[in-house]
């Protein structure tokens, strides 16, 4: 019974608890192995030597975009919807390869162009061809997703980890160089990626032969469907990675150290978010095009979690910034303290903002999310060239906050033209409301326990069964006050 609840698709409802079981057994097996990985290297290195690694990581991934053009997205929604277009696998494995070429290329030239410093050199060329193998990874769990098989990424991203953690320790820890760093992030995804197309040309059951081909009118039409969520993501990349990479033009390393030691926190804070949008994703695609009323009815449930999972979050991390940074990493990254602080902000309006831009994706609107993708990434760039030089990495911070307001607020308006959806329907308002009601008193209490490691630990359980019980109490006395 379990078995078949597990590896069968049986139902919508069904399909959409197993791939969610998954993809939190998948990613968060990855990201807590990475997350540990980073701890373990912060510690090892200190801030100015981390500060290297994501300074040449940054600038790489400004350019993470070229890797994909957004085959992959194109791939999960259109395999999704309907699945003879399978067939097409080899021909969009030629251009994934083609894209990965012109990507490094592209990354190699501007990596001569930015430094003259030969360690962060070799390190934009290891971790380029990392993304680049990352990206061909992600196109084969783009098959799995369409198919609603997330079992299958579950075992690669598990692969991926265990290489990780091991070719991390083995290798810092006989060559302390920054550069083994590197070495092992690309070992790992090479193995995984060798692993993964394997299992896809043996056991992947698709029409045709999946070796890459080459077939110009394919070629067009899935780099058509791709251009503009491609130019969204370039857009969000640069707003994601323009602040650390103004660091270090700056010469201001060890700020870079903290601030991504901030910021791995920051993307932990979103783990949840990117799990249950990747589950939903392929459902909602299949819905709309099968059952618009069972569409809308998902989307508002989903927005109702998000909302009252996000506002949890940030009120925690926000009341203990502090504890978390001196947990995790050592007293000399307290600096990073006030910047996570910032970037609670970000990470709550991501969290709302991620509804509208999916809901904007499946109705097919690439192109206004483009255009609202520059326009954030626009403040974001200004506001970078005006507050680093002058805050710091509070300043990249703080910038990071603006643009996600910016992209937020154009994604409702774009919502409330495009999609079948109410972008401020009363259920959303009444879930931010009883929210909101529960942070404030989950904050009062959290405030009383003392600083400290134990106080943290004591802090997070007593602060959720606060805000949970809030929740629960508050939403009665909504509904009372309606019925009234």
């Amino acid at each position: 019974m379990i078995a078949s609840w597990l590896f069968r698709n049986v139902n919508h409802r069904q399909v959409i608890l197993k791939n969610t079981f998954w993809l939190t057994l998948a990613v968060g097996v990855a990201g807590l192995g990475d997350f540990l990985v980073t701890i373990y290297v912060v510690r090892t290195f200190g801030a100015v030597r981390y500060g290297i690694y994501g300074y040449a990581f940054s600038f790489v991934s400004l350019f993470s975009a070229l890797f994909d053009f957004g085959i992959a997205t194109a791939v999960t929604r259109e395999f999704a919807a309907n699945r003879s277009r399978e067939r097409a696998f080899g021909e969009l494995l030629g251009l994934k390869l083609l894209i990965g070429g012109v990507g490094l290329m592209v990354v190699w030239a501007g990596g001569a162009l930015i430094t003259r410093d030969p360690v962060i050199r070799q390190m934009i060329v290891l971790l380029s061809l990392y993304i680049a193998l990352v990206e061909l990874v992600n196109f084969c769990y783009a098959l799995f997703r369409a198919r609603q098989q997330m079992e299958f990424e579950a075992v690669f991203r598990f692969v991926y980890t265990v290489c990780l953690v091991g070719l991390v320790l083995g290798l810092t820890s006989s060559r302390g160089s920054v550069l083994t760093l590197g070495v092992a992030y690309l070992g790992a995804i090479a193995v995984t990626a060798a692993s993964a197309f394997i299992f896809v040309a043996r056991s992947g059951k698709l029409p045709l032969s999946p070796r890459p081909r080459v077939q110009g009118e394919i070629w067009r039409a899935y780099l058509g469907i791709g251009l503009y969520i491609a130019l969204g993501r370039a857009s969000g990349d640069l707003n994601q990675n323009i602040g650390a990479v103004t660091l270090g033009y700056l010469g201001r390393l060890a700020e870079i150290g903290w601030y991504n030691a901030a910021d791995k926190i920051y993307g932990l804070m979103l783990f949840p978010m990117g799990l249950i949008a990747s589950a939903v994703f392929p459902a909602l695609s299949e819905a709309r095009q099968r059952a618009p009323e069972r569409f809308v009815r998902y989307w508002i449930t989903w927005g109702r979690v998000t909302i009252t999972l996000s506002v949890l979050l940030a009120c925690l991390v926000f009341m203990r910034s502090r504890d978390i940074i001196e947990l995790l990493y050592r007293g000399s990254f307290l600096p990073a303290a006030l910047a996570l602080q910032i970037l609670v902000v970000a990470a709550l309006i991501g969290y709302v903002q991620v509804l509208y831009y999916h809901v904007l994706l499946i109705a097919d609107r690439q192109r206004e999310l483009f255009v609202a993708g520059v326009v954030a990434t626009v403040v974001h760039v200004v506001l970078n060239f005006l507050l680093v030089p002058r805050y710091g990495l509070y300043g990249v911070a703080l910038g990071t906050d603006a643009s996600q307001l910016v992209l937020l607020v154009q994604c409702v308006v774009l919502t409330s033209r495009y999609a079948a959806v109410n972008p401020v329907s009363p259920e959303l308002l009444q879930s931010l409301a009883v929210a909101l009601v529960s942070a404030a008193a989950t904050a009062a209490v959290v405030a009383r326990v003392p600083q400290g490691r134990i106080g943290l630990m004591v802090a997070l359980p007593i602060g959720a069964a606060v805000y949970f019980g809030m929740v629960r109490v508050s939403g009665e006395v909504w509904r009372w006050l309606a019925r009234r």
